[in-house]
């Protein structure tokens, strides 16, 4: 076979980094090394982000009633932008464990068997002051937002934070660098079939079909699963990989449930393909179930075997290990994050969350389990929290109780609703400890929210009487 022929290879071997990076069982780019797949070599890839296939790494913040903070993360070291001891963290431990984002750290460390992953912990003044953690393809630190504020509702305090992770791909750079890796993937499979089969069966036919009426559906299942933010089991992506299928020829749905592995029925819709697209040489047997297998890059390659001798040969050829990940379209493709850590975020907050973007735990507690994939997306990713906390203080001196949920909710939105003088004799009440001055108020002819602060002494039961 040709190969210089072949349209759509990117010709030449891969850098030294990426050929050394490219053997088998090892991690390319800060990810698992994938098989050379035609059909599902890119859609694998971007499962395994969106099934946050990684070591897992944890991120515990605490928002304490004065308006300290205190973080602990625990994740790979290289996932941090610059050295963690230089980098303003209080605390340090090595060989971590995700549970130690939560746990205590005033016991000396027990010898622990040796991890991937390394701790930190710290308490700031501001949201602002906590050290980068994430780190971008170019060794800089994430340009993550951090906010949080405290406000004061007299008889509650508000807290509110948000953490933003920008988005950090452009779905035109990752299309173009999906068709850069799909081509390459078609021309790497064909190489090698050529090597173990060619001699017996001519896989030309197929391989047409796979840079022309093949590309063009991968591409767009592709696409779909980029739109849906690396999530193969969200209800857009099925309904979207159904209607692309059945365009293209075969229904997913006609063999059983997919739901939990979609990408199996396009694995088997390939080998369908080659079987009947092939054809044996000369006198050659049938084209076999084996053959298909290594068309699509999913045969078994035990050590020694002839698919594995082939694929050495071809490498000893060309230069560069096949099924390599080229990481400067997989940055593209990805992002500009360097690596896909499995991350829980928890969030615990005074008083009672009311609020979230996440999962609520506790009263006080929000969990996020998206593994940050959504930070890929074009959208990004924010995390945001709110807590309403009494203030005891002030409801012990009027006399007040508002700690329930319901309540507390209440309060905010009837306070909310006054005006600036209304509020400022909310809390000249307060100080004064005596209801008159916001019951005076209401009665006088310069107050003109007199809803409103009625609204405000109903609900604190203090009998306004005729205005």
């Amino acid at each position: 076979m040709d190969t210089t022929a072949i349209p759509g290879r990117r010709m030449g071997p891969l850098s030294g980094a990426e050929g050394a990076r490219g053997q088998p069982g090892t991690r390319v780019g800060g990810l698992p090394r994938q098989r050379a797949r035609l059909v599902t070599c890119i859609t694998a890839a971007l499962c395994c982000m969106g099934e946050d296939c990684g070591d897992e790494g944890v991120t515990n913040t605490v928002i304490h009633g004065d308006g300290t903070i205190e973080r602990s993360v625990v994740q790979r070291r290289v996932a941090f932008p610059v050295d963690p001891a230089s980098a303003g963290w209080q605390q340090i431990r090595n060989n971590a464990t995700p549970a130690d984002a939560e746990a205590s750290w005033r016991s000396p460390q027990k010898p622990l068997q040796e991890t991937n992953l390394f701790g930190v912990r710290g308490r700031f003044s501001r949201a602002e002051d906590i050290p980068a953690h994430t780190r971008l393809a170019n060794g800089s630190a994430y340009p993550v937002r951090r906010k949080y504020q405290r406000r004061a509702l007299v008889f509650a305090w508000e807290h509110s934070w948000t953490e933003t992770f920008p988005q950090t791909r452009r779905l035109s750079a990752a299309l173009e660098a999906a068709e850069i890796m799909y081509d390459d993937r078609v021309w790497e499979n064909e190489v090698l079939f050529d090597e173990v089969y060619g001699r017996v069966c001519d896989a030309s036919p197929f391989y047409r079909w796979a840079r022309t009426e093949g590309r063009t559906w991968v591409l767009e299942l592709t696409t779909a699963l980029l739109v849906a933010d690396f999530d193969p089991l969200s209800e857009a992506f099925l309904d979207e990989y159904l209607a692309i299928a059945r365009k293209h020829g075969f229904d997913p749905s006609a063999q059983g449930p997919f739901k939990d592995a979609w990408w199996h029925p396009v694995s088997r819709f390939a080998r369908t393909r080659f079987l009947a697209l092939a054809r044996p040489r000369g006198d050659a047997g049938p084209v076999s179930e084996e053959m298909a297998s290594l068309a699509v890059g999913e045969a078994e390659e035990p050590d020694g075997g002839p698919i594995a001798d082939a694929r050495k040969r071809v490498t000893a050829r060309f230069g560069s290990p096949l099924g390599s990940i080229r990481e400067e379209p997989w940055a593209r493709l990805t992002g500009d994050l360097a690596s896909s850590p499995s991350t829980t975020d928890t969030l615990t907050m005074p008083g009672i969350v009311v609020e979230s973007t996440g999962e609520q735990i506790a009263p006080n507690r929000v969990r996020w389990r998206s593994g940050r994939k959504e930070a890929w997306s074009a959208r990004g990713l924010t995390l945001a929290a709110t807590s309403l906390e009494p203030s005891v203080s002030a409801q012990r001196a009027m006399g007040v109780k508002i700690t329930t949920h319901e309540d507390l909710v209440r309060w905010r939105d009837l306070y909310n609703a006054l005006g600036e003088e209304d509020a400022a004799r909310v809390v000249q009440s307060v100080k004064q400890r005596s209801r008159r001055p916001l019951l005076e108020w209401w009665r006088s002819p310069a107050c003109a929210r007199v809803p409103e602060v009625g609204a405000v002494l109903g609900f604190l039961k203090w009998k306004p009487g005729p205005r």
